[in-house]
């Protein structure tokens, strides 16, 4: 992993977050601390607190100690580590001004192969954090990190917001993931509602950049990772599905926006909308990204791993109208997580767009 790309990514998140005054002094949970965004959330805001003097406190928490330590760095005097499991363990530390829920399940075989468990985890453990919330009380916000999946099969070529539906069957057990992102979606409404908790919600797209596990078994990791070694890149599907996708900073930062000027109750679709485009149309793009072209070929028979064919055109102008930008297109995206996984590039232009972002 290129830790120097990825460096400037937390300096780029670092330098993003919206009111930055409002953390000072604060205490922030980050849960799935170990995975990819969580991770990056909790790195950005040290690095703030250490630029800005905010006198943060900020709780890391993951099911794994040493996952937690290598992501987000040992135990310091602005960050404490607690390890649980959200599904089955009663949540270690106390109550926080601030809290970014993002523990949860990713990878599709794992719905496939693991259901009860797939739901189990994201619906007990955001009602765990909503309970912790509730019972510690002085929350100033909460950011439950969803899913655009809970949009379900939407076939018409049509733009997309926060209020439309569509089909999920939930006798899929692949379904188990879409179908527990909306329980818990409404589980987060009806705690805003009932009891007051100040809970907002992120439908996040599929997001990544430096910093994902080359050992990620998801299809962006793979397309990288065949353009790089000038292998051909393999669809296992015949690729029509659609939908846009977001680069790691512009993600995080997105949260951070929800988190300092979201509305509570309400959801948020979070992608960059300029990047919407098939997997076969993302898969062909990125064959010519490597040192030499490769071929893109199609090899049927996992199918029911995947989410069903569908086209998820989001319309991302609410959170747009809290000030948010996404900055980094599809290519770029591409570019910064391989660039990323090969140790000898060194490619100082691919951040000039940060420019703006850290003056």
């Amino acid at each position: 992993m290129n830790e120097e790309l990825l460096s400037r990514d937390i300096d780029a998140m670092a330098g993003a977050i919206p009111d930055m005054g409002k953390l000072r002094g604060a205490s922030v949970l980050v849960t799935g601390a170990g995975g990819l965004v969580g991770s990056l959330a909790v790195r950005a805001l040290l690095r703030a607190d250490m630029l800005n003097g905010l006198g943060l406190t900020v709780y890391a928490l993951g099911r794994d100690r040493r996952k937690l330590e290598h992501a987000v760095g040992a135990e310091s005097e602005h960050l404490r580590l607690f390890t649980c499991d959200l599904a089955n363990e009663p949540i270690p530390c106390p109550g926080a001004d601030y809290v970014i829920h993002c523990a949860s399940p990713t990878a599709s075989s794992f719905f496939c192969d693991h259901p009860v468990e797939t739901a189990g985890a994201i619906l007990h453990g955001t009602e765990k954090i909503l309970k912790h919330a509730l019972r510690y009380g002085g929350a100033r916000k909460i950011v439950f990190v969803s899913s655009i999946e809970v949009y379900g099969e939407i076939h018409e070529d049509v733009l997309i917001s926060e209020s439309c539906q569509g089909f999920v069957d939930p006798l899929q057990p692949r379904s188990s993931y879409p179908m527990a992102k909306r329980m818990a979606e409404s589980l987060c409404k009806a705690y805003c509602s009932e009891y007051g908790v100040p809970v907002v919600i992120a439908r996040l797209t599929q997001t990544f950049g430096p910093g994902v596990a080359e050992s990620d078994r998801r299809v962006f990791v793979q397309f990288a990772k065949s353009a790089l070694g000038g292998k051909d890149i393999v669809l296992h599907t015949p690729g029509r599905s659609a939908k846009p996708y977001i680069y790691t900073v512009d993600a995080v930062t997105a949260l951070f926006y929800l988190l300092l000027r979201g509305e509570c109750g309400i959801a948020y679709n979070v992608a960059n909308e300029d990047t919407f485009c098939s997997v076969r149309q993302m898969a062909e793009l990125v064959a010519g990204l490597g040192k030499r072209p490769v071929d893109v070929v199609t090899e049927s028979g996992h199918e029911s791993v995947y989410p069903p064919e569908s086209r998820l055109r989001l319309d991302c102008s609410r959170i747009r109208g809290l000030g948010w930008e996404a900055s980094v297109d599809l290519a770029g995206m591409y570019r910064r997580l391989m660039d990323s996984m090969d140790e000898t590039k060194r490619d100082e232009t691919c951040y000039d767009e940060f420019k703006r972002i850290l003056a």
